[in-house]
């Protein structure tokens, strides 16, 4: 679901320059829609998302990667919450 939305992390590298970015590809409106939705948690610190931002940050993480993490975390989120209601 993460690589489908495209929030997975892909590792991109050369030689001894490495860095996790996020996958190019996906579903757009799918990307947009977790994107805004983590957005609105970190803002209403829904589930200590705006705690989690802040301490990413606090680790060196840039703002932008920070909130890639929380994307990733919200897809896999929704894709257990799918899952659960496929099997009920």
């Amino acid at each position: 679901m993460a690589s489908y939305a495209g929030v997975a992390p892909v590792y991109r590298g050369s030689g001894q320059v490495g860095r996790v970015c996020v996958n190019p590809g996906g579903n757009r409106r799918l990307n947009h829609v977790l994107h805004l939705a983590v957005l609105t948690r970190i803002r209403l610190n829904q589930r200590g998302f705006r705690d989690y931002f802040l301490r990413k940050r606090q680790e060196g993480k840039t703002p932008r990667e920070a909130l890639r993490l929380l994307n990733t975390y919200l897809a896999r989120e929704v894709y257990r919450v799918l899952k659960a209601q496929v099997k009920a």
